[in-house]
């Protein structure tokens, strides 16, 4: 389960209670008993995907045999994740033709970015072809965990195509400032919903606020940001 997950659903069937006609799009095809996908379609948010089941089958089935490898031969772990992960990336960058084509065709008015993987990559380059609006929100610390500095080198250099950057604290927009200097000043955009994991918030005996923070205790995880 994956928290930007459960922001991105959260987020399409509010905006799409609310009045606006909202879509989710995917590279890869959700499985047959995703719970998100599940709820999507159940709150009338169309889902759409670029991959096909073959492909995302495959990809599977070679970061598996990637996984094996680096289990088996320690000394070379470094070298087969930077080869899968540069081989992904590849892969992933000839859907930008598709989802150009896509993003014509449906002409959304605005385009929200929330995970730093290589279809995002692709995605941003792809609104910014075609001319659409792209937000990406940092939903996290903005800096990359040990390993992932070759992942991060590439989703930072698509950022400026973006319209917007938005993180969720005036503390983390002086962080992503300092991590990326080359961008312009992010906007601070706070994660707020009126419902949680598919529910209606409980309603509330008092007038307080409560804050709560659900994911690692780390610090890409920003909880004190």
């Amino acid at each position: 389960m994956s928290g930007a997950d459960e922001i991105a659903v959260t987020y399409a069937l509010e905006l799409k209670a609310a009045g606006h006609s909202t879509g989710v799009l995917l590279v890869h095809p959700p499985g047959k008993n995703d719970q998100f996908a599940a709820r999507l379609r159940r709150g009338g948010v169309s889902l759409d995907t670029l991959a096909s089941t073959a492909f995302s089958a495959s990809l599977a089935a070679g970061r598996k045999l990637a996984i094996r490898a680096m289990r088996a031969c320690a000394p070379a772990n470094g070298l087969i994740r930077s080869n899968s992960r540069k081989l992904v990336f590849d892969l992933l960058q000839r859907y930008h033709g598709a989802c150009c084509e896509y993003l014509r065709l449906t002409t959304p008015d605005l385009i929200h970015v929330i995970t730093p993987d290589p279809g995002a990559v692709m995605l941003i380059r792809a609104a910014h072809q075609t001319g659409i609006p792209v937000i990406y929100q940092e939903v996290g610390i903005p800096f990359h965990p040990l390993g992932f500095e070759e992942v991060y080198e590439r989703f930072v250099s698509v950022l400026p195509l973006c319209t917007d950057v938005a993180v969720l604290s005036p503390r983390l927009a002086q962080e992503l400032r300092r991590a990326v200097p080359q961008l312009a000043p992010a906007s601070v955009l706070p994660l707020i919903s009126q419902g949680h994991n598919g529910a209606l918030a409980p309603s509330r005996a008092s007038e307080h606020v409560a804050f709560g923070f659900a994911a690692r205790l780390e610090h890409l995880k920003g909880p004190l940001g």
